[in-house]
């Protein structure tokens, strides 16, 4: 027989949707959805995990903790996937940059030459996913 605990955790995991799970569902990878929750200010980094905020929890996420480490995370409803800001966010990285290019009939610059297209997890447009947004990414994290 499960005890109250066990029949709690296991209603969440049907309803609520794991990050990896949003990741799959928005086809995009696993490291970025946390980031972009942040940006979109429903999540903050804590310790070494993250928490939902009040704009989060007003959206339905719930905050569990990892039963053997105590690492915070959070899940989502089902509804999240149909949520205009998130989905717009996530077009938006998808398709890159959506400013318009700069024409000129003079010689082009470095800036209009190498367009900054790759969105990094702050929301800074990098021109370089190798070395750009590593180092945006991981200077944001830290």
């Amino acid at each position: 027989m499960m005890d109250d605990s066990e029949l709690k955790e296991n209603n969440i995991n049907d309803k609520y949707l794991s990050t990896t799970k949003l990741a799959e569902e928005f086809e995009v990878s696993r490291f970025r959805i946390n980031p972009i929750l942040s940006e979109l200010g429903w999540i903050e980094k804590d310790r070494k995990g993250w928490v939902t905020t009040k704009l989060g929890n007003s959206l339905g996420g719930k905050q569990l903790e990892h039963n053997k480490t105590g690492v915070p995370y959070v899940k989502w409803p089902e509804t999240i996937l149909e949520n205009k800001r998130l989905v717009e966010t996530i077009k938006e990285i998808k398709e890159g940059s959506s400013e318009p290019k700069i024409e000129s009939n003079e010689e082009t610059g470095f800036r209009e030459k190498f367009i900054a297209k790759h969105r990094a997890a702050d929301g800074h447009f990098v021109r370089s996913k190798a070395a750009e947004m590593l180092i945006d990414n991981w200077l944001y994290m830290s």
